[in-house]
């Protein structure tokens, strides 16, 4: 952490007195133009929306690259061009045209675009994965739209029942699945909610994943493409597991299986099975490259 907070001290402002007011009143007017973001942003991460929990670890990520890694995100060059201060009025208008419409995702989309465009006008921006990183967390904040939302946890319910009849059929002869409930010959059924569909996993999974790769530094663009392909599977595969075992204590009669304390627990155990893995990938594919290289300089030497 200390290592991210000297950062700050290598970066450049800027020096003359008119600069520094500039710059503070540039600031004020950002702070000003995002607030209505920041009060959409905030009513989210207190609402029951699937996406609170990701939307609120992808805005402190953002704060964490642009704060504690600002050397690695900024040039430190002082004022950019012209053309970022032209994106920065243009946006400014549209994010108030989406206001005056009510459409929330464009708020959040249009607010983030004044937020990149304004800081590369005032600091410029390196062309490195820190950038990059820094922009994924803060896309990872926009709202999907409610019918977007609604379609995609449908399509995800309905694999999750079709995917568990046939991985438990051959173990429960009789098995039908009649819609989206899974039902034996005895009576005895499992249905598929919409709360099943595991699209807060789903939603979540990749950001963690961008937590993990913006704090082991990875620079490769491949690994991260393919920790967050895999960030997806894993989410998917471990609702799968939690509906599984559901269904399975379900079958076998267990009663526990109807506490609500402890379907949250299984929910929670079943996303660890799939997402711990998933880090300790990333954290050896990490350990190996970066003894390799030591190796390799010491063999040099």
């Amino acid at each position: 952490m200390d290592e991210n907070l000297n950062h700050l001290e290598g970066v450049s402002s800027p020096s003359k007195p008119w600069d520094r007011l500039f710059l503070g009143a540039v600031l004020l007017l950002l702070g000003a133009a995002l607030e209505p973001y920041f009060e959409m942003e905030i009513r989210l991460w207190f609402s029951a929306s699937k996406q609170n929990s990701a939307s609120l670890i992808a805005f402190v990520g953002a704060l964490w690259m642009f704060l504690g890694r600002r050397k690695e995100v900024f040039g430190g060059k002082g004022l950019s061009k012209h053309l970022p201060l032209l994106f920065v009025g243009v946006f400014i208008t549209v994010l108030w045209l989406a206001l005056l419409m009510d459409v929330r995702s464009a708020v959040a989309l249009f607010s983030i675009l004044l937020l990149w465009s304004s800081l590369e006008f005032l600091f410029a921006f390196k062309r490195g994965p820190s950038t990059l990183l820094a922009g994924l967390f803060l896309l990872a904040t926009v709202p999907i739209p409610g019918g977007v939302m609604a379609r995609i946890g449908q399509v995800l319910v309905e694999a999750a029942a079709t995917v568990s009849h046939a991985l438990l059929s051959p173990f429960f002869e009789g098995l039908e699945l009649l819609g989206y409930s899974l039902v034996l010959p005895s009576g005895t059924a499992v249905e598929v909610v919409d709360d099943c569909n595991g699209l807060a996993g789903i939603l979540l999974f990749p950001v963690l994943g961008l937590i993990l790769v913006a704090y082991w530094r990875v620079t490769r663009w491949k690994t991260v493409v393919l920790m967050l392909l895999l960030s997806f599977v894993a989410a998917f595969g471990g609702n799968l597991f939690r509906i599984l075992l559901t269904a399975i204590f379900e079958f076998q009669g267990l009663s526990w299986n109807h506490s609500p304390l402890f379907h949250e627990i299984l929910g929670l155990v079943s996303l660890a099975v799939f997402f711990l893995p998933l880090a300790w990938f990333l954290f050896r594919s990490k350990a190996d490259r970066a003894q390799n290289g030591t190796g390799t300089q010491e063999s040099k030497a």
